[in-house]
Formats: C-alpha cells, structure tokens, sequence
C-alpha cells in the first residue's frame, strides 16, 4: 500500500491519498466522488471538506472508498448565518496489504468510537 500525503500524482499506483481538499461540493459526498474521479482506482480521504461522508465505487481494483471528513471548528462561524456543516472524525487501520477506515459523526458535542462515548 502507497500513501501518498501530499495528495498528488506522485505514485500513480497508490491505492490510498491522503488529501487536503481543495474541491467543496454542495452536497455531503460529492467532494469525496470529486477526489475519488481525480485519483481514478484509488480510495481517498479528504479533509477541509465540512460535511461527512462515504463515497463508495465498484472498479477493476475493487471497492473504491472515498472519505470526506468533515469540520472539527465551530459549525456557527461569526461570518456565516448558517451552515450545512457536520462534525467528524476518522479512525482505521492501515497495514501493508490492507485499510479500513469508519466516520464518527458528532453531534452535540459529543461522538461514540467502539462502543465507548466522548464528549466535548
């Protein structure tokens, strides 16, 4: 498995990017379905999106999964009056041969990983 940080086409054979963002779709995964047609075969996560969601895609490398995680700011910024915004986090494992990763939404503050719950 190639990870490639810096988001560009450095390792065309990279199964997993690890991306930035710099495509904000209107609706929640359509910035992941951006990435992952930017990066064609390779599964994507992408931050700086504010919204949360799975793209998922059927192709000759197999399941594409594509992640956009969304904000851990304030959903209620003094220069906007509203926000389609979620908060989000990502957890997974990566080994040499395979990733998995799940999308933890949170709301009110607070967030459950493994059975066990957050809270801010």
């Amino acid at each position: 498995i190639n990870i490639n940080g810096g988001g560009n086409v450095l390792y065309p054979d990279a199964m997993l990017y690890l991306i930035h963002g710099s495509i904000a779709r209107k609706h929640s995964g359509s910035s992941a379905r951006a990435a992952s047609e930017m990066f064609v075969g390779a599964s994507t996560i992408v931050g700086h999106a504010h919204r949360s969601a799975i793209f998922t895609k059927k192709t000759g490398r197999g399941i594409v999964k594509s992640y956009e995680v969304g904000t851990l700011g304030t959903l209620s910024p003094d220069y906007m009056q509203f926000t389609d915004w979620s908060q989000s986090v990502l957890t997974g494992v990566i080994s040499s041969d395979y990733f998995d990763f799940q999308l933890h939404m949170i709301d009110r503050g607070s967030v459950c990983i493994n059975g066990r719950m957050y809270k801010s």
